[in-house]
């Protein structure tokens, strides 16, 4: 299992129009930051096709997709339906011509109509009311992307989703007031969690990712060092993160408060100065901010 993060900045993405800021203005490539969006690729095996699977779409996914290289598209899962997350989604027309077909025992499964797009409730209501084209009939030459809608609470970790060989599980998250999804991926040796546009993990989500003993990296919502109402703070991710048992956290959602070797120093002085985030220095453990390009393997 491959993953790279196509995105690690803020709604405003960075450089942010019209400022001026150190950050902005910095010539350090970890500076500029996409919207938030997050790729696995995993190359199959065991009887399994491989498979492309998107966290999030955001406005920035063109470039992103152009940059990156990704050529094939066999899933989209969100965590929500905020525009910096969402407002991609007309982008994969170009991947919706072909369905997608999970491959079990080296046969092919049923097909699905279109891609298959993976949300709460509430998120598959904003792409029905902001892409209502996407569902109405459309003049010759109209081209829409053709996905299939699907509601991903009606997944867990008892019956988790599966592409390929790679199993999801949706957790509920807090975001202010609304409620986002964060995704657990496990292809069986190694477990992946992002969680992204949080500023509340509940205890439920705490005690599954616990449970993952085998949580090999943990991306995680880290917005700037001051508090914010919606969003954790440095300091707030470092805390979730050292309950986890995570072996490697990433921080992402970052703004422009701080260039990212800035963002270095600091975890370094709250590692050694925090008395409860001596487990993150422990046994190999690592904490970094996140940047756009980064890749790692499970």
């Amino acid at each position: 299992m491959r993953c790279t993060f196509l995105g690690t900045g803020t709604s405003h993405g960075i450089p942010v129009i019209a400022c001026a800021c150190p950050c902005c203005r910095s010539t350090d490539s970890r500076d500029k930051r996409f919207r938030s969006s997050f790729w696995i690729t995993d190359s199959g095996g065991y009887g399994h096709a491989p498979v492309s699977i998107l966290i999030d779409i955001g406005p920035d996914f063109r470039l992103q997709a152009l940059k990156f290289k990704i050529t094939s598209l066999d899933a989209l899962l969100l965590t929500h339906g905020h525009a910096d997350h969402l407002n991609g989604l007309d982008d994969i027309r170009i991947f919706s011509r072909i369905s997608f077909r999970e491959q079990t025992a080296g046969k092919p499964g049923p097909a699905v109509q279109g891609i298959p797009v993976y949300g709460d409730s509430e998120t598959l209501k904003d792409i029905h009311n902001r892409f209502s084209y996407i569902f109405q009939p459309v003049m010759e030459g109209g081209g829409k992307p053709k996905i299939h809608l699907e509601d991903c609470r009606h997944f867990s970790a008892e019956h988790p989703l599966k592409l390929g060989r790679l199993k999801f599980v949706p957790v509920p998250m807090k975001h202010g007031s609304l409620d986002t999804t964060g995704w657990i991926v496990s292809n069986g040796s190694a477990a992946v969690a992002y969680l992204t546009d949080c500023n509340y993990i509940p205890p439920e989500t705490m005690e599954l990712l616990t449970r993952y003993r085998n949580l090999e990296h943990l991306v995680i919502d880290g917005l700037r060092e001051r508090p914010h109402s919606t969003h954790l703070s440095f300091l707030e991710a470092l805390e979730y993160g050292a309950e986890t048992g995570a072996r490697h956290i990433w921080l992402t959602h970052i703004c422009h408060d701080m260039k990212h070797r800035e963002i270095q120093n600091y975890i370094a002085g709250k590692l050694a100065s925090v008395p409860g985030l001596a487990p993150l220095t422990a046994g190999g453990r690592t904490v970094e901010p996140a940047y756009d390009g980064l890749t790692f393997m499970v």
